[in-house]
């Protein structure tokens, strides 16, 4: 293995262990300040911008990774970059509009402050997603940690601020996820920029339009699979805060925020997915990859996954006393339910990198119906721990039928797949970093 695969594959990864850790402290330092109902009142408003933010992406930022890993040159991603900023500017300026309208309508108290700061936190997470997204698919490491990294470093630095001062409020912490958030939009648009990204490509406006439709049909094929999944992640929270509570869910929270943690250890397979797997150009190899990437991901998530489990007794009295000792019995849950769900973000991109993006549309769907089924039954008879087995139930069922869906789509059974992955056991690390050294002929 050369110095510069290895630098690539370890940048990769330490640029979104990095955004896994920031983001923990920050929730514990707004936990220990706001305390369960302040968190639970703070989180029901994240999660929904974040609902609205699933619905507005209308699949492009995995169409425009696909785009440019397709594209052999640079007035391809050109074109790709610069569909994905018309289309997050217009979608996010009429969500932002749409949101101040419906607050004032529905919140007319003091908790609309929350709301209209709020609402502006679509708008520039839409561009900033299409950004980092497009250069994903470039495999352009340093630009992408650039943009990912921004955001949950000036979030950390500010809610530390505000604690430290003793002024961290609900409002202290919506103003600076917005703030946050904006500064990594920033940053992702001047990198453009002085990449040049945002030129003019030198093709016929016929040919510009003939890519353009091509993106906006992939987009349109993957949005559901994506816009769901998003929604098995969110909506619980929102059902949490409305049918027991935001003390409830700020306890709920918690657990959420540290079981994701695990799940974001493993990004930095789940975002290369995709472009490795569609760059393989034979059967074998594609077979290969998936088991590499499959292998790599549950060995890092199950270890992660029983350390937490095993120290999270200590962890929680420790860093959030008494008020937030429910959290416990419910992480023994959800790490299991981080593994299966870190899985299901893998899978997704070897769909999508296969063509068959809706496959896992269908698939998430299916979870989703499990996770409606569950909270009916499960939360007015076990409360939050219900809400964490109807997670855990959901990933499960959706894991199912995607490792049967990638099996079929590589041409093996299930049982094979697992084989192959066990096999790659020794090899995983090593073939990872050779695929993801990919050199673009720029045209």
């Amino acid at each position: 293995m050369s110095n510069s695969l290895g630098k690539t594959a370890t940048l990769l990864f330490v640029a979104q262990a990095t955004v896994a850790f920031i983001n923990l402290p920050a929730t514990l330092l707004l936990a220990n300040s706001l305390g369960p109902e302040g968190l639970g009142s703070y989180q029901f408003l994240s999660r929904l911008a974040l609902m609205v933010i699933s619905v507005g992406q209308l699949g492009y930022p995995h169409a425009l990774s696909w785009a440019v890993t397709n594209s052999p040159s640079t007035n391809g991603s050109r074109i790709a970059f610069r569909s994905g900023v018309v289309v997050a500017s217009v979608v996010g300026v009429t969500t932002c509009l749409g949101l101040l309208l419906y607050g004032a309508i529905i919140w007319p108290d003091s908790r609309y402050i929350w709301y209209g700061i709020l609402a502006a936190y679509p708008a520039v997470n839409l561009l900033a997603s299409n950004i980092a997204n497009t250069y994903r698919g470039l495999l352009d490491v340093r630009r992408f940690s650039i943009i990912r990294i921004s955001q949950p470093v000036v979030y950390l630095l500010a809610i530390s601020t505000f604690y430290v001062i003793d002024a961290l409020t609900v409002t202290v912490a919506v103003a600076a996820l917005l703030a946050a958030q904006t500064v990594s939009c920033a940053a992702g648009l001047v990198l453009s920029i002085r990449q040049g990204m945002l030129k003019r490509p030198e093709l016929p406006v016929a040919g510009v339009w003939r890519q353009r439709a091509e993106i906006r049909s992939f987009a349109r094929r993957v949005w559901p699979g994506l816009m769901v999944r998003d929604w098995n992640s969110y909506l619980d929270q929102l059902v949490v805060g409305v049918l027991l509570g935001p003390a409830s869910l700020g306890i709920y929270a918690v657990a959420v925020s540290i079981s994701a943690s695990l799940s974001l250890l493993g990004s930095p397979l789940t975002n290369a997915t995709q472009p490795i797997v569609q760059r393989e150009t034979t059967l074998l190899g594609k077979q290969q990859a998936v088991g590499a990437i499959l292998f790599a991901s549950l060995a890092m998530l199950t270890l992660a996954a029983l350390l937490l489990g095993i120290s999270s007794p200590f962890l929680i009295g420790l860093l959030l006393g008494a008020d937030f000792a429910a959290v416990v019995p419910l992480l023994a849950v959800m790490v299991v339910a981080a593994v299966s769900d870190n899985l299901n973000a893998a899978m997704h991109g070897v769909l999508v990198g296969l063509g068959a993006p809706g496959k896992s549309s269908r698939n998430v769907v299916v979870g989703l119906m499990v996770n409606i089924l569950c909270w009916t039954i499960l939360l007015p008879t076990m409360g939050i721990t219900g809400a964490a087995v109807t997670s855990l139930l959901s990933y499960f069922s959706v894991s199912v039928l995607m490792v049967k869906d990638v099996s079929s789509m590589l041409g093996v059974r299930p049982r094979q797949l697992v084989v192959i992955a066990y096999r790659s056991r020794t090899t995983a690390w090593q073939t990872l970093t050779q695929l993801l050294q990919v050199r673009r002929q720029r045209g």
